[in-house]
């Protein structure tokens, strides 16, 4: 039978390890941080992530928004230069949009 040995890290090794991540999400919340607009609620991580996921989402109301109002400003038989491509181009974009 062969016998297995558990490689285990050393406590510092670990808390180490622990440091650094937490040093990695701290930045990465700092980021998020200076991303949001201003007199958002940023004193804790929770609130930078609950500011971050709302204004994501008001992000996501607003282009939906103007997909709507640029799909109303462009009508279907609208071609300026007349052709495929230009019919191409437009469903590209209301695909993108949409």
């Amino acid at each position: 039978m062969s016998s297995r040995r558990r490689s285990r890290r050393s406590p510092p090794a670990a808390a180490a390890e622990e440091q650094a991540a937490t040093t990695v999400a701290d930045e990465l919340v700092s980021r998020l941080r200076a991303l949001l607009p201003p007199g958002a609620s940023t004193s804790s991580t929770a609130q930078v992530l609950d500011e971050t996921v709302a204004y994501i989402r008001r992000l996501h109301a607003e282009v939906d928004g103007l997909a709507e109002r640029l799909a109303r400003l462009m009508p279907e038989d609208h071609q300026p230069y007349g052709g495929a491509a230009d019919d191409a181009a437009q469903l590209i974009i209301r695909a993108l949009l949409m």
